[in-house]
């Protein structure tokens, strides 16, 4: 073969070569240009540009998306730090967070208000940044992003505004039943003082002192603004406190011990416990101590496990007789307690007669 002739090869193969390194090229380019537009586009629907400042030179370099979140054309050659800065009225406070990131490497990460050059009044951006170093450590540059959260921040105040309305509504809500309760119980009072068969005085005595402990939940849940679960402790010391001024024997020789562990109590669980509580202490009050004893009364609410609650209500009073059967008793007072421990609390109920009388309702949380 000639030397002509393997020029030629050398040639058609260089030559081919070349056509694949340019076809090559041009994918690779047309592939840069494709991710560039896609970061372009990501950043547009998102809202987030990118920046960075060097140390040194100090000069101020964004994306495109940057610019047009602070109201620059996005061509525009005019993005640099004082123009940015102009833009931002808590400038002091961005230009400190920056400093303590170069200076003391704390995180930078806020949330601001600027007035763009162009377009909206005012925005709500938030921005992150980080430090590039050199080989030895040296500080060189801050890179970050910036993101317009105007939308999401109005969206935040339509939803804090909502749930204060529902708050305010909730809250009436509780204060008409508190007060419908009120008028209720006065109503109760005024016939019973009409009545002077004491066996139906006492049955509307009973009823006054079953919807006051309804209407003490709802008084509690409109003062505290807490519509998902109540004080319980707080709540079952004012109930029993209540009912024990309510009784004149009992006055100064009854004591309370309660010990109310720390466990959220809803309202659908609060109220038939406030109700058998008030039947209980009551019951204790009439019954335990016949001739003006003195005596404990105790109330405990602790959890059994994860899933579980215990409510014990006891007295060392004489005690009901063993022949009592709680589940089939003709007591009106006892036959709530049955129906709202295993009905409204969903729970069993036992009942202790060795020392006193202790009820205890295990119900789920």
């Amino acid at each position: 073969m000639g030397v002509a002739s393997v020029f030629v090869l050398f040639f058609l193969f260089w030559n081919k070569r070349l056509k694949a390194e340019v076809a090559l090229r041009k994918q690779i380019e047309e592939d840069l240009r494709d991710n560039e537009q896609r970061y372009k586009e990501a950043q547009r629907m998102g809202q987030v540009g990118n920046w960075e400042y060097e140390l040194g030179t100090e000069r101020f370099w964004g994306s495109e998306e940057a610019k047009q979140i602070y109201g620059f054309d996005p061509e525009s050659k005019n993005f640099t730090t004082e123009e940015v800065e102009s833009c931002i009225p808590e400038r002091q406070r961005v230009h400190r967070a920056l400093m303590d990131l170069i200076e003391k490497d704390i995180p930078y990460n806020l949330e601001f208000e600027i007035r763009p050059i162009a377009g909206p009044d005012k925005k709500i951006i938030k921005s992150i940044a980080e430090i590039m170093r050199d080989d030895s450590g040296t500080p060189i540059k801050v890179i970050g992003l910036i993101q317009d959260i105007s939308e999401r921040k109005q969206a935040e105040e339509r939803i804090k505004s909502s749930l204060k309305e529902k708050e305010v509504l909730l809250s009436e809500v509780h204060h008409r039943v508190k007060n419908n309760m009120q008028v209720i119980t006065s109503l109760l009072r005024l016939q019973s003082s009409k009545i002077k068969d004491k066996q139906y005085t006492d049955m509307f005595k009973n009823a006054e002192d079953r919807i006051r402990s309804m209407a003490l939940i709802h008084e509690m849940l409109y003062q505290t603004k807490d519509f998902a679960k109540i004080n319980f402790n707080d709540y079952a010391k004012r109930l029993a406190n209540q009912l024990i001024r309510n009784y004149a024997t009992a006055a100064g020789k009854i004591k309370l011990n309660i010990n109310i562990e720390d466990i959220p109590i809803g309202l659908d669980k609060a109220i038939p416990c406030g109700l058998i509580i008030n039947e209980l202490i009551s019951n204790s009050l009439k019954y335990a101590y016949p001739k003006g004893e003195e005596g404990e009364i105790r109330i405990v609410l602790r959890a059994v496990d994860s899933d579980e609650v215990d409510l014990i209500v006891s007295d060392d009073g004489t005690g009901i007789s063993k022949e009592i059967d709680i589940g089939k008793t003709e007591s009106l007072g006892l036959q709530l307690v049955h129906i709202l421990a295993e009905d409204q609390l969903d729970g069993s109920l036992e009942v202790d007669r060795e020392e006193g009388t202790a009820f205890k309702i295990r119900f789920k949380k």
